[in-house]
């Protein structure tokens, strides 16, 4: 009984992983919800132009599909809006928030590449096998380097390398469908862009004069 018992077990998971390969990842939707806190003596009026896609190419694979790995699997290769347009949109919205700079025109030129900008989802073999033993973790990686000009002389150059991770009870994708998932990572994602644009912001105010 107890080999028919393991027997079974491992068909289940090999059925699991199975079905997780069929599964097309959701496009993620992408929206602005976090914010920075601080406020910035005002530096002058900023362009910031769309910065180059430096990303490897399994960040940019549209239509993935979760190909029954257990970690990583990359849930933003297809977003809307397309995700360094929506990273060029959080930097314009939160620098007029934070009041650094005002955006549209001016003496200043940002500009950048961005070498890394994705969500994974990590979880280990007990999610298909005791679900309640597993903890899932959603984790978004933001890397860019950044060059701000001034009437074209470049007055500063940084890069900009931050993680952030959310950790939940994997008992709850029970209920939760492959958007609801994607959802819950959009936001981790949002998150860690604001917080990494707080820390270019934090040294653009102190070494910019």
């Amino acid at each position: 009984m107890k080999t028919r018992a393991k027997s079974v077990k491992g068909v289940s998971v090999g059925m699991l992983l199975l079905a997780s390969g069929c599964a097309t990842l959701p496009t993620m939707n992408l929206m602005h919800k976090a914010s920075i806190a601080s406020t910035y003596p005002a530096k002058g009026g900023l362009v910031v132009e769309k910065f180059l896609d430096n990303r490897p190419e399994d960040e940019k694979r549209h239509a993935q599909k979760i190909e029954g790995q257990l970690t990583p699997q990359i849930w933003s290769g297809e977003t809307s809006p397309e995700v360094l347009m929506f990273l060029q949109k959080v930097i314009e919205g939160e620098a007029t928030r934070t009041r650094l700079f005002t955006v549209g025109q001016g003496d200043y030129v940002m500009s950048g590449k961005v070498s890394s900008l994705k969500v994974d989802r990590t979880c280990t073999v007990f999610r298909y096998i005791f679900s309640f033993f597993d903890f899932p973790t959603a984790r978004a990686t933001v890397v860019y380097d950044v060059s701000l000009a001034k009437k074209g002389e470049t007055v500063f150059t940084k890069r900009i390398s931050h993680i952030k991770s959310t950790t939940y009870w994997s008992q709850k994708e029970l209920a939760w469908t492959l958007s609801r998932i994607s959802d819950i990572s959009s936001g981790v994602l949002d998150e860690a862009i604001t917080e990494s644009i707080k820390l270019l912001f934090d040294d653009i105010a102190k070494q910019v004069k």
